[in-house]
């Protein structure tokens, strides 16, 4: 199984973003449109570890912000760094490869970390390419 850890904030939006979420920053529709065909392309399974994973009716906000895939899981609370997170669902789990696309840096040393930019611009076409370079070892 092939899974890609998706934070929102930083990677799904930035600064620039003008779309609002219930009061809040929402999601860029380019960079929606981006992850959804980087999810096709790859044929990889979502975690959602971003902490718009603490909603209650996440997958409804998922999918208003037009996420069209169907999330696999979310990743468990533990108050902790986010890699720290990110590894508990690992170890519960068959996974083949994974990614992750944060912009935070709290991950562990030897997780695969793509970090984007909350400031610029969010998940790059370039992040893209290396994204499926490695998922489907191209």
């Amino acid at each position: 199984m092939k899974i890609i850890f998706l934070d929102i904030d930083g990677v799904l939006n930035t600064v620039q973003t003008l779309q609002r979420c219930d009061g809040f920053i929402g999601m860029s529709p380019i960079l929606v449109k981006r992850f959804n065909k980087l999810v096709k392309d790859t044929g990889a399974e979502v975690v959602l570890s971003s902490t718009w994973r603490l909603a209650k009716n996440w997958r409804k906000v998922m999918a208003k912000n037009g996420l069209d895939m169907k999330f696999l899981d979310r990743t468990v609370r533990l108050n902790a760094i986010r890699g720290e997170e990110i590894q508990e669902w690992l170890d519960r789990h068959d996974v083949e490869k994974y990614v992750i696309l944060d912009d935070d840096t709290d991950m562990l040393p030897d997780q695969i970390h793509f970090k984007t930019d909350f400031q610029k611009d969010g998940l790059t076409e370039d992040i893209c390419k290396k994204v499926k370079q490695l998922l489907l070892d191209i």
